[in-house]
């Protein structure tokens, strides 16, 4: 039996948002979540090959308007053919008037475990309904070669095609529009594209935005570190000693015992402030050791925390106060440095190889 082309029938969409690259969250906004909705679903299965140029595959557009018996019908024929020689897909325009897509989705993924199919794959493709003028349904197209050879209205099984075919074997004709072949309905559900077109377009962006950057470090997690008490100094070798000899390909590249460090690969100079950025101590700490170090001299500013309460301007705001980015802190950072308590600075010794860490009491 040959592999169904379509794949097995899963239930998935493709989503597009129109905010890539921001810090939004879902949780964060819930406009994100209806923007993530306005998408096209244009694959259900994980790997999709295309169907070979000269191998037919039949589309079968449907709608709720149906009734649940046909569309039943529709799914379990659809499966068979899967099953077959021949492929076959179900497409819906999209969701009904008042449901959401979530509602779609789950609608179709129940009838289809009630019938217990496993070939029946659907689809939500409003540019498909456009581009083949569909405006009843049941309607099936046969496709080879990427052009439609026949169109049916008014049933939903394929091998109505298959059999006007066998009976004209010898038809010249590229494309033929078969008589109706039974009843037909109107199309229930509301075209998915233009549903979200006009939800994203009648929102009010500018201030869904700023709602979200207001929360934008709400979910972060901070690694918190306790204000120095005194001043303490210690260092960290970054480099491994080598507990057996190291070989590739069968040479000794380093003996037992090598101590290698990453001051021997490339020059390390930069300088590290790990700062508290919700202390007002700490922040003037950083301002001040940026407005003095020596233009040599190249700081990078790490922050263990912001106050909950702070926007995306206010992080903006103490970045041209200080004058320097200013990063998250990392769990490997904290942890490769063994950081204790703020501020802390870090500058490489390269004549040693190793970075003295300075704690500093304010």
């Amino acid at each position: 039996m040959r592999k169904n082309i379509f794949g097995t029938a899963f239930i998935t969409f493709l989503w597009v948002t129109c905010a890539q690259g921001n810090p939004f969250t879902e949780s964060d906004a819930a406009w994100l979540d209806e923007s993530r909705k306005a998408a096209v679903a244009s694959e259900f299965f994980e790997s999709s090959p295309a169907p070979p140029d000269n191998q037919p595959y039949f589309t079968i557009f449907v709608s709720e308007s149906m009734g649940e018996a046909r569309l039943r019908e529709a799914i379990r024929l659809v499966n068979s053919f899967n099953q077959g020689r021949l492929s076959a897909r179900l497409v819906y325009r999209g969701m009904l008037p008042g449901e959401t897509l979530g509602e779609a989705m789950r609608r179709m993924a129940v009838r289809l475990q009630e019938l217990k199919v496993t070939e029946a794959p659907i689809q939500i493709d409003p540019p498909a309904f456009r581009r083949h003028l569909i405006t009843v349904v049941p309607t099936v197209l046969r496709i080879q070669s990427g052009s439609v050879t026949d169109r049916v209205e008014g049933t939903v099984n394929p091998q109505f095609i298959v059999n006007r075919r066998d009976e004209d074997p010898d038809r010249s004709e590229p494309f033929i529009n078969h008589r109706d072949a039974g009843d037909t309905f109107e199309i229930a559900e509301v075209d998915l594209i233009e549903h979200m077109q006009q939800k994203l377009a009648s929102m009010d962006w500018s201030e869904k935005k700023q709602k979200a950057m207001s929360r934008y470090w709400a979910n972060k997690e901070f690694l918190t570190l306790p204000p120095a008490r005194r001043d303490n100094s210690f260092e960290v070798d970054p480099g491994i000693v080598l507990t057996e000899d190291f070989y590739i390909e069968g040479e000794l590249v380093h003996a037992k015992g090598t101590h290698l460090s990453p001051f021997d690969q490339v020059p390390l100079k930069t300088r590290y402030l790990i700062f508290n950025a919700g202390r007002e101590v700490e922040i003037e700490y950083a301002r001040k050791l940026i407005a003095t170090k020596p233009e040599t001299e190249n700081w990078l500013l790490i922050a263990t925390e912001f106050p909950e309460e702070s926007t995306l301007e206010d992080v903006m705001a103490l970045q041209d106060r200080v004058r320097g980015a200013i990063y998250l802190l990392d769990k490997n950072v904290k942890d490769r440095f063994r950081l204790k308590a703020t501020p802390t600075t870090i500058i490489p010794d390269g004549a040693r190889k190793v970075f003295v860490l300075s704690e500093v009491a304010l």
